[in-house]
């Protein structure tokens, strides 16, 4: 019999929670912003948002202002996969009723 093969998750738990907090904003959003508000750590935030880049679901503009000021966005594809976990979070929490 054949050994399972190992997968690796689509999204961590903080991809999921940074695309959920950006489609609640209807404007870009700071990396610090996202510190306070959904991650954990810096190295969490960093690797979740380079991931989600990677995928193509997240947008990243950085400023050449001083301090440098780097911002996020949902790209077209990021908000879609953002509208579906939102149902599947909705979903989820009415079945808990």
């Amino acid at each position: 019999m054949a050994k399972p093969i190992a997968r690796k998750a689509i999204f961590g738990l903080t991809d999921v929670k940074v695309l959920l907090y950006m489609k609640q904003k209807p404007r870009p959003v700071r990396y610090s912003e996202l510190l306070k508000k959904v991650a954990g750590s810096r190295g969490s935030l960093a690797t979740s948002l380079l991931d989600l880049q990677k995928m193509g679901f997240v947008n990243r503009n950085v400023k050449a202002t001083r301090p440098i000021t780097t911002e996020y966005t949902l790209s077209e594809n990021g908000s879609k996969v953002a509208q579906l976990l939102g149902q599947v979070k909705a979903l989820l929490s009415s079945t808990r009723s």
